[in-house]
């Protein structure tokens, strides 16, 4: 059922959610288009075209989702029609995340955040609840290490001028915040990469 998802969002306060130009798509109704399994290791999920936003800042798109068996999602935003020809369309995913063991979030002091960009260059801060915040531009990975259940969460994008952020969290809101954002116009599509991962 819904439980895990209601105690990661209503308890936990951990969730990840999609915008375009800062409007959330969290209360879009959305409708699945069709699904296609590629091959054995790989199915896409396309939903119903949408829309969001009023007047010159109203945006049609379709998003989609392709499914790997080795733990990637990828998270896709196809721009229909904007209101405006040639309007660039921010589109952002978030991942605010934690752990636990109960329905309550756990300690993450030590957990790793980084960003990695187009030249391999890292900007990294270890979480000790001091509310920091980075952002790098033309960047390719934005991560959290949580080395308390072994796992790395990533967001990966490669279009030229991705920007991502990582936002610390403070002694009573232990999360950790990954943000990657990349800019189209009608015609192209958004990709970005979700990765979680055992360390090894």
């Amino acid at each position: 059922g819904s439980y895990p998802f209601a105690l990661n969002l209503l308890h936990r306060l951990a969730f990840h959610s999609s915008a375009i130009n800062n409007n959330s798509l969290f209360s879009l109704r959305c409708h699945v288009n069709k699904i296609e399994r590629l091959d054995e290791n790989q199915v896409y999920v396309e939903l119903h075209p949408m829309t969001i936003g009023n007047g010159e800042n109203e945006v049609e798109f379709v998003s989609a989702y392709l499914f790997c068996n080795d733990g990637r999602l990828y998270l896709k935003k196809k721009i229909l029609r904007t209101a405006k020809p040639d309007a660039k369309v921010k589109i952002t995913e978030k991942f605010k995340g934690t752990w636990g063991r109960t329905e309550y979030p756990e300690d993450i002091w030590g957990s790793e955040l980084y960003i990695e960009n187009n030249l391999g260059d890292k900007t990294s801060c270890f979480c000790e609840y001091r509310n920091r915040v980075n952002t790098v531009e033309n960047a390719r990975i934005v991560g959290a290490k949580i080395p308390m259940i072994n796992t790395v969460f990533e967001f990966e994008g490669v279009k030229e001028g991705t920007i991502a952020e990582i936002q610390e969290g403070a002694m009573f809101q232990p999360h950790y915040t990954l943000i990657m954002t990349q800019c189209v116009k009608a015609g192209e599509e958004s990709s970005i990469c979700l990765k979680i991962k055992k360390i090894l």
